[in-house]
């Protein structure tokens, strides 16, 4: 099991992470691989907000 205090952090990861690549790498993969990555955690830390906002 991943401790609280990284799982809470993973998105933020993720999109440090993503930009990174995004702005790093020139090649065409690259810019589409970070702007993936930053697409999905931001619509991960969305989900995570939503869902404890409902309970």
């Amino acid at each position: 099991m991943i401790p609280n205090s990284i799982y809470e952090s993973l998105p933020v990861i993720y999109i440090l992470c993503g930009l990174a690549v995004l702005f790093n790498l020139d090649h065409a993969l690259g810019t589409m691989s970070g702007l993936i990555l930053v697409t999905l955690s931001m619509m991960v830390s969305v989900m995570r907000y939503n869902n404890r906002r409902a309970t």
